[in-house]
């Protein structure tokens, strides 16, 4: 999922826990990265109440793979989120990839990332 400038907020519907789950980029040709979750480049993403689940897998090659990967100033929100990696062939994954994402425009100079976690739970093998 790409984020540009933009705000999106994903949440559950009231009595429902539904779990987004990637496993790299199925779509031939597209232009994102197949092992990047959701990028931001300077927009917000909330998510509340939605569990993620990151499955890499050993047949796609890559450097790392990325639940958020932020490029320049944006804002992360999750909210009673469980981030869940399955990792069993202990690939390089990170959880939150900060890009300098630095311009000499005046606005992106006062803009800072913000990245705001309020009950969640990490698990797998992945680096913060």
């Amino acid at each position: 999922v790409r984020i540009v400038g933009m705000n999106l907020i994903i949440r559950a519907a009231e009595g429902f826990r539904p779990t987004l789950e990637f496993d790299g980029g199925r779509n031939q040709g597209v232009a994102l990265s197949p092992t990047d979750m959701f990028t931001l480049n300077r927009g917000t993403l909330t998510i509340r109440d939605v569990d993620l689940r990151l499955r890499t897998r050993e047949e796609l090659s890559a450097d790392r793979w990325t639940m958020f990967r932020l490029d320049g100033p944006n804002r992360l929100q999750l909210e009673n989120v469980t981030l869940d990696c399955v990792n069993p062939s202990a690939e390089s994954v990170f959880l939150i990839d900060l890009i300098d994402g630095s311009s000499t425009s005046e606005d992106s100079i006062s803009a800072e990332t913000s990245v705001s976690f309020n009950r969640v739970t990490c698990r797998g093998e992945a680096d913060g």
